[in-house]
C-alpha cells in the first residue's frame, strides 16, 4: 500500500512514510526489513516529487540550516571516537533530513497540512494504543521496581522516549479539536486521554514534570486563565489518584535523588561527557558515540566494571557528541524554529486562516518547551519530534506566504480606486474654494 501511495502520489507517500516511521513493520515483520520498505518509499517520493511538473522541491530556510548541521555532523567523523559508528549514524540522519524536506515541499496548502497533522496525531495515538496493550499483556520491563510501558517497536523506544514522545504530541494533537465536529472531537480527547494514560505507565519522571509544564503553560497563556486552573488542578488530581501506588513512589523518589542510583549514574555520564568536550571541542566524539566512548575510556573505573551509558542529557550530547561546529549550527536551527513561529503567530493573528492554522505557532512553542524541558534528563538531540516540527513550521510559513502574495494583486486595484475617488471627491471642493 506505502509502495502503491508513493507512486500514485507525493503528498500520499509522504503519508505513508509518516505511517511506517512511527510503526515500523520491519520490525513486526522480517519481510518488511528485507525489502526495507522505508528506503524504498522514501526514495520514491523523491523520484516522484522531483518528476513530476507540479510538484518541486522547496528548501526553506530551515532545511537549508538542517542540512548545515548535518554537514558539522560529516566533518566530525574523521576526528570521532568511533569514526565507524558515526559515519553510519550520520548517514542515517541524512534520511531525517530528506524526510524533512519532503514534508515542506510537498504540504503546500492548508488542506494537506490538516491531513498530515491528523495522520501524525492518529499515528502518535497508534503508538500509545500498542504501547498500552503490550503492557497489559505482559509486554513490559521491570526497571527501577516497577513495571514500565515501553514502545512495541524502536519507534516507542524505551520508557522514557516513549513517555516524550507521546506528551510533547499532545499540543499538536489539541491543535485537531478547533473547528472539528463532535464526533471527531470525542476521538481527538480520546486519545489525549489514552496517550496519558500510557505515559503514566512508562513511569518516566521526566515525561510526568514535561506534562505537568505543559498544562501549566497551557494555563497562564488562556485569557480565562481563572476558570481554567481550578479545571487543571482537578484533573492533575485525577491522574494522581487514579495512578497506582507503585507509580507514585516512582514519581515522588525526586525528593531523593542521592539514593537514586539512576539518577546518580546519570550525574557520571554528564561529567563523562564534559570530559570528551574537553578533549574533542570542535566536533565532539561524534554522532552517537557517548556510550561507548563512556565505556572505553571515560567511565570511571569501580570494580573493574564500566559501564556502557548514554548520555541522559540533551546539552551534555550536543557538545560532548557534536563540539562548538555542531552545538553552533544546532543552536541557530533550533532559534531559526523559534523565530519562525513567533513571527507567523503575528502574522496570522488578524487573518482569515482557519483557527487551527492560527493556534499552531502557539502549540508548536509548548512543543518546543517540553521537548527542553526532558532535555534536562534525556538524549534527544537527533528526536525525529524535533525535525518534523521544524518541518511543518517551514511549510505553514510557506503557505502562510503564498497566501499573501495571492492577495496583494487583489488588493491593489482596490488601493488604485481608493486614490482615484479621493482625487475624484477632492477636486470639487478645490473648485467651490476656487469660485469663493
Amino acid at each position: 500500500w506505502a509502495i502503491y501511495a508513493a507512486f500514485k502520489s507525493p503528498y500520499q507517500g509522504l503519508l505513508a512514510l509518516l505511517v511506517i516511521n512511527v510503526v515500523q513493520p520491519g520490525e513486526l515483520f522480517p519481510l518488511f526489513e528485507t525489502l526495507h520498505v522505508e528506503r524504498v518509499v522514501v526514495l520514491i517520493v523523491l523520484i516522484s516529487t522531483i518528476a513530476r511538473q507540479d510538484e518541486k522541491l522547496v528548501f526553506s530556510p530551515l532545511s537549508k540550516k538542517l542540512i548545515v548541521f548535518l554537514l558539522m555532523l560529516a566533518v566530525g567523523i574523521p576526528f570521532a571516537f568511533w569514526r565507524g559508528g558515526t559515519a553510519m549514524a550520520t548517514i542515517n540522519f541524512a534520511k531525517m533530513v530528506v524526510y524533512n524536506v519532503l514534508i515542506v515541499s510537498l504540504i503546500n496548502t492548508r488542506e494537506r497540512f490538516r491531513g498530515f497533522l491528523i495522520t501524525y496525531a492518529c499515528a502518535i495515538g497508534y503508538l500509545g494504543l500498542t504501547s498500552g496493550w503490550t503492557y497489559f499483556h505482559g509486554g513490559s520491563v521491570y526497571a527501577q521496581g516497577i513495571d514500565r510501558a515501553q514502545g512495541l517497536t524502536n519507534a516507542g523506544g524505551d520508557p522514557n522516549a516513549l513517555a516524550i514522545t507521546l506528551v510533547t504530541a499532545l499540543p499538536l494533537t489539541v491543535l485537531l479539536l478547533s473547528g472539528a465536529t463532535t464526533k471527531f472531537r470525542l476521538f481527538v480527547l480520546g486519545m489525549c486521554a489514552l496517550n496519558v494514560s500510557t505515559m503514566v505507565l512508562t513511569g518516566s519522571r521526566t515525561g510526568f514534570l514535561c506534562l505537568l509544564t505543559l498544562m501549566v503553560l497551557f494555563t497562564i497563556t488562556r485569557k480565562k486563565a481563572i476558570l481554567i486552573a481550578p479545571l487543571m488542578a482537578i484533573l492533575v488530581l485525577g491522574i494522581w489518584v487514579a495512578m497506582p501506588t507503585e507509580y507514585k513512589s516512582r514519581y515522588t523518589t525526586v525528593e531523593n535523588l542521592k539514593n537514586d542510583e539512576s539518577y546518580q549514574n546519570r550525574i557520571i555520564s554528564w561529567k563523562s561527557g564534559l570530559h570528551m568536550f574537553e578533549d574533542y571541542p570542535l566536533t565532539g566524539v561524534g554522532m552517537g558515540n557517548i556510550p561507548y566512548a563512556n565505556g572505553e575510556k571515560y567511565w570511571p573505573i569501580k570494580n573493574g566494571v564500566r559501564v556502557w551509558l548514554q548520555p541522559h542529557s540533551l546539552y551534555v550530547q550536543m557538545i560532548a557528541e557534536t563540539g562548538l561546529l555542531g552545538a553552533i549550527s544546532w543552536l541557530t536551527f533550533l532559534f531559526s524554529m523559534i523565530g519562525t513561529n513567533l513571527r507567523l503567530r503575528k502574522q496570522l493573528k488578524d487573518s482569515s486562516a482557519p483557527g487551527w492554522s492560527k493556534k499552531f505557532p502557539v502549540a508548536a512553542c509548548f512543543c518546543i518547551v517540553g521537548l527542553l524541558i526532558c532535555g534536562y534528563s534525556a538524549h534527544e538531540l537527533y528526536r525525529h519530534t524535533w525535525y518534523e516540527l521544524a518541518a511543518m513550521t517551514a511549510a505553514l510559513a510557506l503557505i502562510a506566504a503564498k497566501e499573501r502574495e495571492q492577495q496583494q494583486p487583489e488588493l491593489e486595484p482596490m488601493r488604485v480606486a481608493s486614490v482615484s475617488a479621493s482625487y475624484v471627491v477632492g477636486a470639487p471642493r478645490a473648485s467651490m474654494a476656487s469660485l469663493k
